[in-house]
């Protein structure tokens, strides 16, 4: 009997992780392409993808005077810094109760992009793009959030690339000042950090 409870709590540890997908990551200049995207034009004009594909996805040749500005765009606030650069969350106007958290450097270009939404008592993580190279680690862009809203979850679907986020915060845990806890049926099998 024990053999069978021990091969039943196996099974479930197991099956209590959020669910693996495939994504394509893109070369750095597809992520860039799409981080100029989401910080200089989703968030404050609406969307014309046609136009935006006929200029190449470059977001230098976009003539903002042709688009449509939002009516009701969301709220920029700064929530903290990484290494001179800045962290800001935009929140409310259309995107109402979930953000999408960028870092940007001292020329306004974003390097990492993170949308969230509420999750409990916190923000759950929903699509992150990063720019390697930007001199920090998307480890301690979560640690920025969790220190901003208190408590962080993971999404219920994750790639390969997300999952090694979590671990290595789980690994850095005290260089960044997190209790980082592994998916478990208290936390609806998601990742959960939150500050020390």
């Amino acid at each position: 009997m024990k053999l069978l409870e021990n091969y039943i709590k196996e099974f479930l540890k197991e099956e209590c992780w959020p669910e693996r997908i495939e994504m394509p990551i893109g070369s750095q200049e597809d992520i860039r392409k799409s981080l100029e995207y989401f910080y200089r034009w989703h968030i404050y004009y609406e969307p014309n993808y046609d136009y935006y594909k006929s200029v190449g996805e470059d977001i230098s040749r976009v003539d903002f005077s042709r688009l449509v500005k939002r009516k009701n765009p969301p709220i920029r606030k700064e929530i903290g810094d990484i290494r001179g650069n800045s962290v800001v969350r935009f929140s409310g106007g259309f995107i109402g109760e979930e953000s999408f958290i960028f870092v940007v450097d001292s020329q306004d270009n974003p390097l990492t992009y993170v949308a969230s939404e509420p999750f409990r008592e916190g923000l759950a993580i929903g699509n992150v793009r990063h720019l390697s190279g930007s001199g920090y680690y998307v480890t301690d862009v979560y640690a920025s959030i969790v220190k901003d809203c208190g408590v962080l979850y993971s999404d219920t679907k994750q790639t390969v690339g997300g999952e090694g986020i979590w671990r290595a915060m789980m690994k850095f845990s005290d260089k960044l000042g997190l209790e980082v806890f592994e998916p478990c049926e208290e936390n609806d099998c998601r990742w959960m950090c939150r500050a020390k």
